[in-house]
């Protein structure tokens, strides 16, 4: 570092170098080590030392002989020297020593102290030395500027009386032509701005000799007839007794900048102003921009809202119209049973179209509710390969094939199966003249990408030959009721329920195609963690069985019925009175519980999950999971998202939309068996 002090340690023997600088080390100090004489001088070249500590003896180059050649060097020349010996009473030695430059001999075994005194007397010297040099260099730098302020710029030197008389001012006459005779007392009053003289006479003011004497800015009229900026300094000079004898000063041009000053103050002025304006115009340009992109995005959303209501609409159209003509038929009071028979079958087919509608839909928007199981894809595929077969027809050769070490995976089977279905169905529409579906599972692990969590993966692979998608086609592809099949041949739903239920499985779904190569989609599914979650599902099929069969008997039971829309609630009643239950009925969720207070016979409690004032379905299960936890609990509805925003309580069965009088009974019959251990445990208490 630049305010370290540096000893240069010369000797032959490394250790004794080592002891050397183990007894010099210090704060701030630099110690350089040289073995040998030619050393030490190629240190010398490069490094400032303030002390050298010469070993006298040593081969090549005595210590003498590289004092000597220190002493021959303007660079080395005032190094201060001291000789280490062991044969420090040679007086021989010691003249040689001093005449090459010694400043000193120490005899060896040292003495550390004495080492340590002397070393320090060194270092404290060039300590000193370095500040002397920084006090001459700021001291020659101060004078420097000051002698450039005078030379560069126009000066005038005054000196004024204590009554503020000039005495005599170089350089005045040249800037302003005024006769020396005529500035002598207040004449040169004359030559200054009259809105300046005032401050320019309070120069001179008197004030307390501590206070830092001002410097006064002031217009001269030069002798060309222009005002000039000056810029005014005066100092006191003051007698023993401190009484001002005169005052000395000087006034130099400060025109030029003060010109600068303005100008740049002006430009800066501008400039805020140029940036004001900049600004005002870029936020207007960014709101202006994020109106148009809402606007754009409100489009899109109308647009797509405008498919998606059109598509729905039509469908559901077409179901209700199946729908209301049974129901006309069936108010006929002459159709025959076979008539009836054949309405009703056809009533019952439309409502299962728009449930599988309904289906889609949800899992489009990842709100179906999922029934997640653990299994073996590698089992099960086998026998979807049958189903693919028969349904695309002997033009269409499926091919399947699984890693032979494939991972568990755990989501819903069947909704897995009808996502391969629709593939399939697409796959064998893009293949009009035939060709090969191909459908293959593996193992990959991913890394985290997007809303994908980084894991272990089945990656299922479903390829055809047929005739691909335009980039067009496919950046379109899981747009709902998006669809390029002739009207009437597909809903538009098939890819979005692929998609939607992709990723509520925690999965993902990506296509690759290009027209005349094919189609390949790609659906990757967790991998299941947990190998018991299998045995779980079994087992809990297993216990809700076999209460099944020690509760098929409904007689003498009561269910409330909590339903707000009135027709709904009246159908859910007539269904259960036809199961043999008694009912009764509510239209919210605080009413039943009103009636649950007064009514402690009620069996179980039938519930829509989605009801107004302020209770709904969920949060009704888990106040009677609370307070009456031998009830019954059952939930109906079409629209899960509920049932994922505020959990559902342990035991509550759920019921999903639209549903049959079978669907009806079984889920009675499992809420029952969720409750039938504690009921038991009551009837033995």
């Amino acid at each position: 570092m630049a305010d370290h002090v540096s000893f240069l340690l010369v000797d032959d023997r490394p250790e004794n170098l080592d002891v050397l600088e183990a007894l010099l080390r210090r704060e701030g100090l630099d110690i350089l080590r040289a073995g040998s004489g030619p050393e030490a001088l190629e240190l010398l070249l490069v490094h400032d030392v303030a002390l050298a500590l010469l070993d006298v003896q040593m081969p090549d180059m005595s210590g003498f002989e590289l004092a000597e050649l220190m002493r021959g060097t303007a660079r080395t020349r005032d190094v201060p020297i001291i000789f280490l010996t062991a044969s420090g009473h040679d007086e021989e030695r010691r003249f040689r020593g001093y005449e090459a430059g010694a400043v000193d001999f120490l005899e060896k075994p040292l003495d550390a102290d004495i080492l340590r005194q002397k070393a320090d007397v060194f270092f404290r010297l060039d300590r000193q030395r370095r500040d002397l040099l920084r006090q001459r260099d700021a001291l020659e730098a101060s004078e420097a500027r000051f002698r450039a302020i005078v030379e560069s710029e126009v000066q005038i030197l005054f000196r004024v009386d204590p009554s503020g008389a000039v005495l005599e001012a170089p350089g005045w006459t040249a800037v302003t032509g005024q006769p020396r005779e005529a500035l002598v007392g207040d004449g040169w009053l004359a030559r200054i701005h009259p809105e300046d003289r005032a401050q320019a006479a309070a120069l001179w003011a008197e004030r307390p000799p501590t206070q830092k004497a001002p410097r006064v800015p002031y217009r001269v009229r030069t002798g060309a007839g222009t005002w000039r900026w000056f810029e005014g300094f005066a100092a006191a000079v003051r007698d023993d007794a401190g009484r001002i004898t005169e005052w000395v000063g000087t006034a130099i041009d400060i025109h030029d900048r003060r010109a600068a000053e303005q100008a740049l103050h002006q430009h800066q002025q501008e400039l805020e102003q140029l940036v004001e304006e900049r600004t005002a115009a870029l936020l207007r340009a960014a709101d202006e921009q994020r109106r148009a992109e809402e606007a754009s995005r409100q489009a899109e959303k109308l647009a797509a809202l405008g498919q998606l209501t059109g598509g729905v609409a039509h469908d559901f159209s077409n179901l209700l119209q199946v729908i209301a003509s049974g129901v006309s038929l069936l108010a006929r009071p002459k159709l025959t049973e076979t008539r009836q028979a054949k309405v009703i079958e056809g009533m019952q087919a439309a409502v299962e179209s728009a449930r599988t509608l309904t289906g889609r839909l949800l899992a489009f928007a990842r709100q179906q509710p999922l029934a997640p199981e653990t299994f073996d894809l590698a089992q099960r595929l086998p026998a979807l390969s049958g189903l693919l077969r028969s349904t695309l027809g002997a033009g269409i050769r499926v091919e399947t094939d699984t890693a032979p070490d494939l991972w568990p995976i755990r989501c819903d089977p069947t909704q897995l199966e009808v996502a391969l279905l629709n593939l399939a169905v697409n796959a064998r529409d893009a293949m009009p003249r035939g060709g090969t579906l191909a459908i293959r599972a593996s193992n990959t692990r991913l890394p985290a990408e997007g809303e994908r969590a980084a894991g272990d993966y089945v990656l299922i692979t479903v390829r055809d030959t047929g005739e691909g998608m335009p980039p067009a086609v496919l950046a379109r592809a899981f747009e709902p009721f998006f669809t390029t099949k002739e009207v009437g041949k597909g809903t538009g739903l098939g890819l979005p329920q692929v998609f939607g239920f992709a990723r509520q499985s925690e999965g993902e779904v990506r296509i690759e195609s290009e027209p005349g190569r094919g189609t390949t989609v790609l659906i990757c599914l967790p991998r299941a963690t947990e190998a018991a979650a299998a045995a779980r599902d079994r087992q809990a099929a297993a216990s809700r069985g076999a209460v099944m069969e020690t509760l098929r008997s409904s007689t003498g039971r009561t269910v409330l019925v909590v339903e707000d829309n009135e027709q709904a609630g009246d159908f859910a009643a007539q269904l259960l009175e036809e199961l043999g239950y008694q009912t009764l009925r509510a239209g919210s969720g605080p009413e039943a519980l009103e009636m649950l207070a007064e009514l402690p016979e009620v069996d179980a409690v039938f519930s829509d999950i989605v009801m107004p004032g302020g209770v709904n379905g969920v949060q009704l299960s888990t106040w009677l999971r609370q307070r009456h936890p031998r009830l019954a609990v059952l939930l109906a509805t079409g629209y899960s998202a509920t049932l994922v925003a505020e959990g559902l309580p342990e035991g509550v069965e759920v019921l999903r939309k639209p549903y049959r009088l079978d669907d009806l009974a079984s889920g009675l019959r499992r809420a029952f068996a969720a409750v039938a251990p504690e009921m038991s445990e009551r009837a033995l208490g």
